[in-house]
């Protein structure tokens, strides 16, 4: 993690995995050092990665994850990486009280700001019936949470977000939840819109019908 609201992370390794794209065990096996229970190993093969191309060239990749859970490199990562467009990048690291480490989220540019909506994020770090929901300046690259009012989808991922004017909309999807003392897993059975104005959510329907908890 970063210790500002961005911090640059020039660490060499890093930048290194980036521009080579190998993964965390070939990195570990090809320096010898760790061993399965060290500590996960840094790099830039991942999932759940979203890619956002802004009108001066720049692609802006946010988060993601490595592997699951039960792999000693699984990492779900918090980190921005901005493309120049020219070959160039630069890796941004917050702190974990500003932007948690999140996968399987939405973005939409919205004038000079990304929203990232939902993310599945690790287990212990879920609130379960709110909706994360964070604004990326991509001037200054500064991450900040935004409040919302209505009714939320909840701790959603892997849904899909449309933009019409000022209503953003979220269906498809999985949603965490808590019943009967253990995490549920479900289908997303609804439809919500947030106005962008108010930051307002509303329920407008249900598009699908659960499948149970995973």
């Amino acid at each position: 993690f970063g210790t500002a609201n961005p911090e640059r992370m020039d660490v060499p390794f890093w930048r290194a995995m980036v521009a080579c794209g190998q993964t965390a065990y070939d990195a570990r096996t090809h320096f010898g050092e760790g061993g399965l229970d060290a500590e996960p190993v840094w790099c830039f093969d991942r999932f759940g990665t979203s890619f956002t191309e802004l009108p001066d060239g720049r692609v802006i990749e946010i988060g993601g994850e490595h592997e699951d859970h039960y792999d000693p490199d699984f990492c779900i990562d918090n980190d921005v990486v901005v493309n120049d467009g020219g070959g160039g990048f630069a890796i941004y690291g917050y702190s974990k009280d500003v932007f948690l480490s999140t996968d399987f989220h939405t973005v939409t540019l919205v004038g000079r700001s990304i929203l990232i909506v939902g993310g599945l994020g690790y287990k212990g770090e879920r609130k379960y019936g709110t909706t994360p929901l964070y604004r990326l300046d991509t001037g200054t690259l500064a991450v900040e949470p935004v409040a919302t009012a209505g009714e939320a989808p909840g701790w959603i991922s892997r849904h899909r977000a449309t933009r019409e004017g000022s209503r953003l909309t979220i269906a498809g999807g999985k949603v965490c939840g808590w019943a009967d003392g253990r995490e549920t897993y479900e289908d997303n059975a609804g439809v919500f819109v947030l106005d962008l104005e108010t930051m307002t959510w509303e329920k407008v329907n249900s598009s699908a019908t659960s499948t149970g908890a995973e």
